[in-house]
């Protein structure tokens, strides 16, 4: 029996030698966080910690819908999504990188945050708030048939009946507008470019 652990450890040691990398499990999130990982950054909420999870992998990947069947393949961009269940408070989306491009809302040098005004019964305000520049351009696209009905704190114009454009007025980096939902209640996306 001992023979058998010297030989073990021995081999052990070999393997660790011969071998040019250690492997090491992906992380897995299952309480509020936000971080890095492999260079990407992350965040993750959810109101029944514990409960749910989420792998992070490589190349800021991460596995919480392959985990329950719904393989989606290789893509080039991430999905982020918030929900309440019976609430009534807001939920912020950040939007938003430096360089690279990729999808997703980002530009050079600016994020664009948005959060959850005032709702009626057939529209509502979105806060949008930037960071990172302070000459900027934010492209708000509304899903159709969803209209914005007007905006606040910004300069802006409208290249189509579905994109916002908004620079800035001299009244800062936190602007709003109110959307016309007509039955969509769907919020727009936005990107950022500085400069």
């Amino acid at each position: 029996m001992r023979l058998r652990s010297i030989w073990a450890i021995a081999l052990a040691a070999l393997a660790a030698m011969l071998l040019p990398g250690t492997a090491t499990a992906a992380p897995v999130i299952t309480t509020n966080q936000t971080g890095t990982n492999n260079g990407y950054y992350y965040s993750f909420w959810t109101d029944a910690q514990g409960t749910v999870s989420m792998d992070l992998g490589s190349g800021g990947t991460f596995d919480a819908w392959a985990r329950h069947g719904m393989n989606l393949g290789t893509m080039n961009y991430m999905i982020m999504a918030t929900e309440g269940y019976q609430s009534s408070g807001s939920s912020n989306i950040t939007v938003g990188g430096t360089g690279g491009g990729g999808g997703g809302g980002g530009g050079t040098g600016c994020t664009a945050t948005l959060s959850a005004g005032e709702r009626w019964s057939d529209r509502y305000n979105l806060n949008v708030s930037v960071s990172g520049a302070s000459n900027w351009t934010v492209t708000m696209n509304v899903p159709s048939p969803a209209k914005v009905l007007s905006t606040w704190n910004v300069s802006a114009s409208y290249p189509s009946s579905q994109t916002l454009v908004a620079t800035p007025n001299g009244n800062g980096n936190n602007w709003g507008a109110t959307i016309q939902a007509n039955g969509n209640w769907t919020w727009p996306s936005v990107s950022c470019s500085a400069g």
